[in-house]
Order: C-alpha cells, then sequence, then structure tokens
C-alpha cells in the first residue's frame, strides 16, 4: 500500500531528522512543506530524499493543504517535525489501511497522540493522521486548529480508528511551547470574530480559547467559556462538559466535576477516554479507591491498548499493593515504550494546553520513583534495573 508522509516544518533542524527515520520504513515518498525555515531543515529534508516544497509566507496550519495537493500516494500520513513513531505503531497503520480498503467510504483515520507534558505524563489526545488522497479532503482555512473532520464529513466519508499512536515531544523541547500561549490565543481570538459560538468550528474554538486561559492558570475565564458552548451549543456540549470537569478537577473541586461529568449526554464521543481519569480522580477523592480502581479495570478491559490506564493502578496500587503496582508499570511499558525513555521524564514546560488534558491522574512520585519504591519494598530492584537501566540512559535515578 502507498502512502505519502507528509510534514509542514519551520526551523526543526534540531528534530526533524528523528522523525523522518521514524516514518521512512512506511513511506512511499515523505513530502516536507518548508514554512520559511532559517536554519538547516531543508537540506536535512533534502538529504534524506524528501521532496520539499517552499512556502515562505503561509500562517502555521495554513500550509498543510500544500502537502495535500503534493501527495502521489494512495493514502496520506500526516505527522510533525517533532513527533516519532514506533514499531508497533508503524505495523498497526499498515493494518489499519488495509481494513479500510475494504470500505470506501471510509476517507479517514485517526489515531492517539501522546502529548507528553513531563515527568512521565502526557495527554491522549486522537487526531486524524491518515486521509484517502485524491477525495477532496482538505483542511479548513484557518491558522491554528486547522482540521480535516469537517471536509471529511462533507463528502459524506467516514472516520475509523486505528490504534497506532505518534509520540509529540513539543513540550519537553526548551524555549518553545511558553512562547505559544498568547500568539494562539490571540488567533483564537480574531477567528471568532467569523465563527458564531452555535456553529461547530465556533463551538470547538471557544473550548480551544478556554484551554489557553486554563493553562495561564486563568481557570474562571475557561469556565465561562466551557459554560457557554454547554449552553448555546448542542452538537459539542459533551465536548465542553470534558473540559469544563478537567478545569474543575485542576483545582481540586472534585464535586463540581462530579456533578459536570454526570450530567454527559453521549459518552461515545472523540474524547470519551478522558472520562475514567476525570471519574477515578473523583472517586480517589472521596477515599473510594475501589471504585476507582474497577473503573479502571473496567476500561483496561474494553481498551487494552491505553497505556496510560496501566499507569493511573500503579499510581493507585502504590501503597496498598506494590506487586500490582510493579506489574501494571510493566504491562505500561510493553504498550508504550516511552514509558521507559528518560526523554518523556524531564520537566515539560509551561505553559501549556495539556496540562489539563492529562490522562494520567495526579501524583506526587514519577512511575520511575513509584517503580523504585516498590520494588525495594518487595526486594525484586532487578525488575526495576530491567526498565531502567543504565544503557537505556537512566544514570543516578535513584
Amino acid at each position: 500500500m502507498s502512502i505519502s508522509v507528509c510534514i509542514l516544518a519551520k526551523n526543526e533542524e534540531m528534530h526533524i531528522l528523528e522523525c523522518l527515520k521514524s516514518v521512512k520504513d512506511i513511506a512511499t515518498e515523505i513530502i516536507v512543506i518548508n514554512n520559511n525555515s532559517t536554519d538547516n531543515t531543508k537540506e536535512i529534508a533534502l538529504d534524506f530524499g524528501c521532496k520539499v516544497i517552499d512556502s515562505p509566507h503561509t500562517v502555521l496550519d495554513e500550509g498543510r493543504n500544500l502537502y495535500l495537493e503534493a501527495a502521489t500516494s494512495k493514502w496520506i500520513f500526516i505527522i510533525d517535525a517533532d513527533e516519532r513513531l514506533d514499531d508497533f505503531t508503524r505495523n498497526e497503520i499498515h493494518k489499519s489501511i488495509n481494513e479500510a480498503e475494504k470500505n470506501e467510504r471510509i476517507l479517514a483515520l485517526t489515531l492517539d497522540s501522546y502529548q507528553y507534558i513531563g515527568k512521565g505524563r502526557w495527554a491522549t489526545i486522537k487526531l486524524i493522521r491518515m486521509v484517502r488522497n485524491g477525495e477532496n479532503i482538505r483542511y479548513q482555512d484557518t491558522p491554528i486548529h486547522s482540521d480535516l473532520e469537517t471536509s471529511v464529513l462533507e463528502n459524506n466519508g467516514e472516520i475509523a480508528h486505528c490504534k497506532a499512536f505518534v509520540h509529540h515531544i513539543d513540550i519537553l523541547i526548551n524555549n518553545r511551547t511558553k512562547f505559544k500561549r498568547e500568539r494562539y490565543k490571540n488567533h483564537i481570538i480574531e477567528m471568532l470574530r467569523n465563527e458564531k459560538i452555535t456553529s461547530i468550528t465556533g463551538g470547538y474554538l471557544t473550548c480551544f480559547l478556554g484551554l489557553e486561559y486554563a493553562a495561564m492558570n486563568q481557570f474562571n475565564v475557561a469556565e465561562s467559556l466551557y459554560i457557554q458552548v454547554i449552553n448555546d451549543n448542542k452538537e459539542i456540549r459533551d465536548f465542553a462538559k470534558i473540559f469544563l470537569a478537567q478545569n474543575y478537577i485542576m483545582q481540586q473541586k472534585f464535586k463540581e466535576a462530579e456533578r459536570t461529568i454526570t450530567t454527559l449526554e453521549n459518552a461515545n464521543n472523540t474524547i470519551d477516554y478522558q472520562i475514567t481519569p476525570i471519574l477515578t480522580e473523583i472517586h480517589r477523592s472521596k477515599g473510594e479507591l475501589d471504585i476507582a480502581i474497577n473503573l479502571i479495570n473496567n476500561s483496561i478491559e474494553k481498551e487494552p491498548h491505553l497505556a496510560h490506564n496501566y499507569l493511573n493502578l500503579s499510581i493507585l496500587y502504590q501503597d496498598i499493593n506494590p506487586l500490582k503496582s510493579i506489574e501494571a508499570i510493566e504491562d505500561a511499558s510493553r504498550i508504550n515504550n516511552y514509558v521507559t525513555n528518560p526523554i518523556i521524564n524531564k520537566i515539560g514546560e509551561s505553559p501549556n494546553i495539556f496540562h489539563q488534558q492529562t490522562c494520567i491522574i495526579d501524583s506526587k512520585f514519577t512511575t520511575v520513583e513509584i517503580m523504585e519504591k516498590c520494588c525495594r519494598k518487595l526486594d525484586c530492584f532487578e525488575r526495576f534495573s530491567h526498565l531502567f537501566s543504565e544503557d537505556r540512559g537512566w544514570i543516578n535515578v535513584i
């Protein structure tokens, strides 16, 4: 199956090569839109054999339609320069495309993006990253948060889900995400001048604006924006309720979070897997650990490929059943091998919009610290060393 891998990049000389290496085995061709880079991004892409298209005047997401127009393969896979694939993901991509070929109405595939926020934590975000070529699928004409869903639905297409995921390290890169917030906030405010809150685009943009304010700890402003969407936009009301509940969790307002999350009208929305962490936090706040653990186990039974569920189990079990805590971390590392990668355990940049959306419940200990503590308690330190060894880059961890 032919796949065009497409990347929009600006000044990514420090990161694009690792991205290119991670996608080369699935790519029939790699197209890089060079968005006015002043470093060696273009040269690195050319040396790797990519087709490079210069686009010096596009702003942020506006350049993405250029690679859709240039792609020649039957399927298009979209990735950013600060994202990576792994072996599991590459295999799943081929499996999912082969399945999609059996249903011509499937025009796009979502996958999970692990948005790493530091100290071993991440938010899991579902994004469209694969589309059929030649189906008039295009991004919206917006500078940020441009999406493909609107175009897919306008073409009477269906969206399937691929169990693959990408690793996104943007927040772990120094002096990067913290400078985006004010700029992104202003872009959204400008875009909302042309959108009503009752439209799907306007509702989503209002929620994204709330995230920007929450990232800057302006929780009251974020709350008011989410409530506006809940009151005025029936189409994405549940989406806004989840954001509102997360906003309350950030402030440890668990009663308000429970009141919000229990009024969901349809849990089967695009971020339904974020419901379990919210409910887990609520039950844990009331001392209902058994209920919290059962929630996570039920989620694992339905979606065993979500690594964050196992890390949440490890957090809940660390004091009451250290063996199960160890086993949960080992299970998580088999699904997401970045669990044992030192890069995700560095301190992430703030402010960022993914702290609110994290799918890993709050803990004063990191995964590494929980694993060490439990292994010492049970005198099985070799299990710790197996995952977090010096040859994997773990030095002076203990």
